[in-house]
């Protein structure tokens, strides 16, 4: 796979949600495994404008023919803003409950690429042992405190969604989930607080992250993250209600089962899933530009 190759892939993948990525962007979501240097990245890329594969409007690079996409990209950077402030605000609503270790948003927003109309998508790591009990603690909360999303809700605008719970010691993805689309989410979440340095174990936890965006992945592990104390002694209440707790949850889920995933450690929700569709979407236009299919593609 050549440079200009995988600079592509990096404006395919983007490209699939509308949104115009920098160079700095292109590059760190370049599907590779080996490290690119950025002179020999700038090189390619002046080669790709000059031939009129990709498209430069300063400050941004995308396909030729999707400049419109500049203007939604624009009118959703301003929506982010807005966005960022309740999903902050929400953030510190959570620091009270002890058995949380990471709160970080996912989805759009992650990458302030959000419509108005779009809902803010959380994922939250529990103390293990606690991942049932911290649920209804958190989801009590956001309901007094937020405006939480619910099963079947057409209007979606600003609220949170808790799509996933996962406990400390769950946090290697299945190997069935080994895809670029689970990559690129895990390395674009963008985390609130954290407690215990959960977003390095994560990634520490799922090598193959770095084999697929090791740019991405190194700014990763560099980046720092605000912490916050943890209450040692709660998760041990926490756990002498996990059980009922759960089997309360449950009960509650099974009158409304849609497509969400649950086990003892994890709970994971989605309201629409589109992983599927993403992938054989960028596929699609990875053949299109003759570009071969490899493990950066699946």
């Amino acid at each position: 796979m050549t440079v200009s190759q995988r600079i592509l892939q990096s404006i395919l993948y983007a490209d699939i949600f509308n949104h115009p990525m920098t160079e700095r962007e292109v590059w760190r979501w370049m599907p590779t495994s080996v490290h690119i240097s950025k002179k020999v990245f700038h090189k390619e890329l002046l080669t790709l404008v000059k031939k009129k594969k990709i498209l430069s409007l300063s400050p941004f690079l995308l396909l030729p023919q999707h400049k419109k996409y500049l203007g939604i990209h624009a009118q959703r950077l301003m929506t982010s803003q807005k966005k960022w402030k309740l999903a902050c605000k929400v953030g510190r609503i959570l620091k009270g409950v002890p058995t949380i270790l990471f709160v970080g948003v996912t989805g759009s927003l992650a990458v302030n690429n959000t419509d108005e109309n779009d809902d803010i998508d959380l994922c939250i790591v529990t103390t293990k042992g606690t991942v049932w009990m911290t649920r209804l603690i958190t989801t009590l909360a956001v309901e007094l405190f937020s405006h939480r999303r619910h099963p079947g809700t057409k209007n979606i605008k600003d609220t949170i969604c808790l799509n996933m719970f996962v406990a400390e010691d769950a946090l290697t993805i299945e190997k069935n989930r080994h895809d670029i689309y689970i990559a690129h989410e895990l390395l674009q979440m963008v985390p609130l607080w954290e407690r215990k340095g959960i977003m390095k174990k994560w990634l520490l936890k799922n090598p193959w992250v770095k084999s697929t965006y090791i740019h991405a992945y190194e700014e990763k592990m560099k980046s720092v993250v605000s912490r916050t104390r943890q209450n040692k002694y709660a998760a041990g209440i926490y756990r002498l209600f996990e059980q009922p707790a759960r089997w309360l949850q449950i009960q509650y889920m099974k009158q409304r089962h849609t497509t969400e995933e649950v086990t003892e450690r994890q709970i994971r929700f989605h309201p629409k899933d589109v992983r599927q569709r993403v992938i054989a979407t960028y596929q699609l236009a990875c053949k299109s530009y003759k570009i071969p299919l490899d493990k950066t593609t699946k």
